[in-house]
Order: structure tokens, then C-alpha cells, then sequence
């Protein structure tokens, strides 16, 4: 009997184990995340096509353009004339999210500022960024996508391109 209960038990262990890891963390493509997110109430959404880029290469020079050659698109999505209730709820969601295909990069957390930065490569050429910036009570996803090196990588961490808001 106590062979049975044991058995019985383990198997409830092994069956809850992969449920409870389930729910710790989604795993969703970019574009099911922007798509479902852009909804929301107040949600401003910006689209750089490939088209916009090249006209941003040609009116830049320098260090600049040279940072821009490698970046195809972006797409930048905000709540800060969101409800409370809504910015928390997508802060929330950008913490413990997994996107498909995508390896998880930096997560830092300094003061009031938390950051999550994901990473799709192939080879030896970054694909695809994405950065959830969440500052106080503001949330900010981006994804940028091209044919970026690490030099660039590192160029793109120096312009810090998401800015604590200004009250």
C-alpha cells in the first residue's frame, strides 16, 4: 500500500512539475505580442519601415549613419497615457515573458528601472533585438531588426536609446 501511495504521489509530482513551469513564464513571437498589445486603450505604437530607414541613412552622417546602415526596421511601442492598472498588467507580463527563437540577453534591474533584452542571431550576425524598458510607471518594447555586429551592439548600449521620461 504505502508502495502504491508513493507511486501515486511521484506521479501527481510529475505530472503538476511541467504545468507549474507552464505558467511561470509565456513564450510568444514578437508579432503576436505587438499585434495583441497595440489594442490596449492609449497604446502608441511606431513602425520604422526599411523605407523610412534608408531616407533616415541619407540625412545622417558620421557615427550615426554608420550605425544606421545595419538596422533594417524598428518598431517601438509605449503605455505611457495608458491606466495604471494596464501598465502594470503589461509589466508585469514583459517580466516573465519568453519570445520563440529568441535567446534572453541582458536582465537588469537598477533602482527604479528594470530592463529585459532579448536576442535572435544567425551565425555570427545579430538578426533581431528586443528591449522591455520598464521606468517606474512606464513601459517601453522595442524591436529592432538588421544585420547588426557586437561592435554595434555596443554602439547601441552607448546611445542608450530608450530615455528615462521627463515629468
Amino acid at each position: 500500500m504505502k508502495t502504491l501511495r508513493f507511486l501515486s504521489t511521484l506521479f501527481a509530482i510529475l505530472l503538476v512539475t511541467p504545468l507549474t513551469y507552464a505558467q511561470s513564464g509565456e513564450t510568444i513571437t514578437p508579432n503576436a505580442l505587438f499585434k495583441e498589445l497595440r489594442k490596449i486603450e492609449n497604446a502608441s505604437y511606431t513602425n520604422i519601415s526599411s523605407v523610412m530607414m534608408t531616407m533616415a541613412r541619407a540625412m545622417t552622417s558620421g557615427d550615426e549613419k554608420s550605425f544606421l546602415e545595419n538596422i533594417k526596421s524598428m518598431r517601438i511601442i509605449t503605455f505611457n497615457d495608458c491606466s495604471a492598472s494596464d501598465v502594470e498588467q503589461v509589466a508585469n507580463r514583459l517580466r516573465t515573458i519568453e519570445f520563440k527563437d529568441y535567446e534572453p540577453g541582458v536582465t537588469t534591474t537598477e533602482g527604479n528601472t528594470e530592463m529585459r533584452v532579448f536576442i535572435k542571431t544567425k551565425g555570427d550576425e545579430v538578426k533581431e533585438i528586443i528591449i522591455a524598458t520598464l521606468i517606474e510607471n512606464n513601459v517601453t518594447l522595442m524591436q529592432i531588426n538588421g544585420n547588426l555586429s557586437i561592435e554595434d551592439l555596443e554602439k547601441l548600449s552607448k546611445s542608450n536609446p530608450i530615455q528615462q521620461p521627463t515629468q
